[in-house]
């Protein structure tokens, strides 16, 4: 699968070795994001994930979707998920747990799933398929050329979603 990457410069073994790495990390990652029962842990967790991630896309030459990673994901989710975290453990005056559930058919969907799409990606063959390269410059003055309307349109709504949030907190923490 590696030697179906087009090799730029010649430094295929550092990119497979980082790839490794990053794909190690971001699995270590969801697997403490899944498995640890303290919710701050879990969050730490998954933003380990999401960062490996942003390191993967960054390493197989999409610098694109390694920004859009960085800044949606880690800086926007996982910021808002770990500040979440922090809010109601306040509210409740105790260490909030996680329970997972049905563990065994977590374990089993998940292996399952990941056989299939590992056989699909092993057994795919696309004769002549070519990325169309795209600036990073590009995409930016189309965000705020173009499309800001609806780029502003989901910063409004993740911004009512996040103060909803912040009154039914309110509300819980004063009984009514």
């Amino acid at each position: 699968m590696a030697d179906r990457v087009k090799d730029k410069g010649g430094c295929r073994g550092v990119r497979l070795a980082f790839t490794l790495l990053f794909g190690i990390s971001a699995a270590f990652g969801g697997l403490v994001a899944v498995a640890s029962r303290n919710l701050w842990r879990s969050g730490l967790g998954l933003g380990l994930m999401l960062l490996s991630t942003a390191f993967l896309y960054l390493v197989l030459g999409s610098e694109l979707l390694f920004s859009i990673q960085i800044l949606v994901y880690v800086g926007g989710v996982l910021v808002l998920l770990l500040f979440l975290i922090m809010l109601t453990s306040q509210l409740v005056g105790r260490e909030i747990k996680q329970t997972s559930t049905n563990i065994r058919w977590g374990v089993i969907v998940s292996t399952s799933l990941f056989l299939l799409l590992a056989f699909i990606i092993w057994n795919e063959r696309v004769p002549g398929s070519e990325t169309i390269p795209v600036e990073l410059g590009d995409v930016g003055s189309l965000l705020l050329k173009e499309y800001l309307l609806p780029f502003e349109l989901v910063s409004l709504v993740l911004l009512a979603a996040f103060i909803g949030a912040a009154v039914l907190a309110r509300r819980w923490r004063d009984g009514g």
